[in-house]
Parts: C-alpha cells; sequence; structure tokens
C-alpha cells in the first residue's frame, strides 16, 4: 500500500470519525456503527457504538466494508477483521483507499412519511423476469409473422398473431393472480429517506436479505414513485416487542423516480434550515 493510500485513509478514517460497518453476509446483527478510537495508517480501532456485536460482523480474518458518511461525499473501503491488541471494541486493517461517491443520492433525511410495501415473494420475482423475456419472444415471434402478411397466406398468418398473443394475455394474468396472493400492501411510515433508501418502522415480519415492493408518495399530489428494496438490517431484531427500524436499499428504482424522492429530500432540509434560521 503506497504513502498516498496511506494518507487517503488517514483523512477519510481519522480518529473521532463516525463510521459504519457492514459484514460481507447480509444476516441479522451483521452491521453496527461507531466511532474511530485510534488509528495509525491503516490499522483502526473501532468503538461499537449502535447495532451488533463485533463477532456478529466478521470473526479475525473475516472482510468487511466501512463507510464513512460527510457533507459533501460518501467513502467506502474494504477491510479486514484483525486480532484485539487492547480488549473490546472491533480492529480492523483498511485494505484498499476511501472509494468516494457523490452525496447527492445518499442525503439522508429525517421524515414521517406514509408509505405502501409489501413483500415480493422469490417465486414472484423469477415469474416476472419470465414473463418479461417471454413478451420479448413473442414480440420478436409477432414481428416476423407481420413481416409475412405481405404473402399469400394472411389469414393463416392473423391467426398465429392472434393466438400468440392470447398465449401471452395468460401467462400475465397468471402472474397477476400471484401476485395477489402474496398479500395486500400495508401502509407503515418511513423514518429516514434519501435517494438510495430508507428507513422504516414495521410490526410485519421481515428478515435481512428479504424484497419488498414499495410505493411512495414523496410530495402532494398524484405522483408516485414505485421501487423495489432488499432489507439490509433491522434494529432490534423481530422478537415479537415494540416496531423495529428496518433498513434497506433502493434495487430497482427509475432515474425518475430516484430525481423525486432526491428533490424531496432537498425540500426538507430547506425546511430545517428555516426552522433553525427564525
Amino acid at each position: 500500500m503506497n504513502a498516498v493510500t496511506i494518507d487517503n485513509i488517514r483523512q477519510v478514517f481519522s480518529r473521532g470519525a463516525r463510521i459504519s460497518c457492514e459484514g460481507v453476509h447480509d444476516r441479522p446483527n451483521g452491521s453496527c456503527e461507531g466511532r474511530v478510537a485510534a488509528a495509525q495508517d491503516n490499522i483502526l480501532h473501532i468503538n461499537v457504538t449502535r447495532g451488533g456485536q463485533p463477532d456478529d460482523i466478521a470473526v479475525i480474518g473475516q472482510r468487511l466494508t466501512l463507510h464513512r458518511v460527510t457533507p459533501n461525499s460518501r467513502y467506502s473501503s474494504q477491510a479486514v477483521r484483525i486480532e484485539n491488541a487492547v480488549p473490546g471494541g472491533l480492529p480492523v486493517k483498511v485494505l484498499t483507499a476511501p472509494n468516494k461517491t457523490e452525496r447527492r443520492e445518499y442525503l439522508r433525511v429525517r421524515c414521517q412519511l406514509p408509505f405502501q410495501w409489501r413483500p415480493v415473494r422469490r417465486d414472484e420475482l423469477i415469474g416476472r423476469r419470465s414473463v418479461a423475456r417471454q413478451a420479448s419472444e413473442t414480440r420478436q415471434q409477432v414481428e416476423r409473422l407481420a413481416r409475412e402478411i405481405a404473402e399469400p397466406q394472411t389469414h393463416t398468418v392473423l391467426l398465429a398473431i392472434l393466438e400468440r398473443l392470447t398465449n401471452l394475455e395468460d401467462k400475465v394474468e397468471r402472474i397477476v393472480e400471484r401476485m395477489q396472493e402474496s398479500g395486500f400492501m400495508v401502509e407503515d411510515v418511513i423514518t429516514e429517506l434519501s435517494g438510495g433508501g430508507m428507513r422504516f418502522l414495521t410490526q410485519r415480519r421481515v428478515r435481512v436479505g428479504d424484497i419488498i415492493e414499495a410505493v411512495i408518495s414523496p410530495d402532494e399530489g398524484d405522483e408516485e414513485v414505485r421501487i423495489q428494496a432488499r432489507i439490509l438490517r433491522i434494529h432490534p431484531p423481530n422478537l415479537g416487542r415494540a416496531q423495529p427500524s428496518v433498513a434497506c436499499r433502493f434495487i430497482t428504482i427509475s432515474s425518475r423516480d430516484r430525481e423525486a424522492l432526491i428533490r424531496y429530500t432537498f425540500r426538507i432540509q430547506r425546511e430545517l434550515l428555516r426552522r433553525s434560521v427564525v
């Protein structure tokens, strides 16, 4: 590791910096938040302040990801857990230079935003991909048959096109029925939101790694944002107590919808600034 990389690590993960750590495998308590208690070159000693215990996140020799968010950017580095020089905490060796991402997408605001969501079953995801693939294949077949309309067998060709479209319609109806069987959407409240993910409270049982589909209305009016997200963290874990806080990352979202969420976060920030000035 060269001197420039070491210098970048020192600047980003300096003593006192607030960071988050994620294990390489999605699992309950597999992440935490903390502060850098000591730093020497690329060796950090992290005091865990919230989330899972050090052994839940990574055992000695196992890799993890470090994140630090500043007012303008988000930084990520790969690290490996090392043996404790002193008792307690999470000692790590940083392996890569901090990767910088513009902060705009990750600007996170606290809010109280009602939304609707439902879990997405694995077979439903497979079914959607299958229908999309079959729709593409059917469209290609219809185009090929349509080019043959100019030939003498016009009536036969049109019947073949109608049969293809009818089969596709039947498949779409079956997928819609399967979606409905997976459960109606429930309404909960988003407590933190950014252009890349959200945190919400729910009494519905979920697991780390689950995929959900959500409908969010960030502004007054008819505009709706539709996303799919993967659950990353649940705190506290579902133990039948008060509503847990569920953190998830968007995995399917259009550019237009992401921009709508970013505009909402900027508006919330402006409102908070105005209140602080008054």
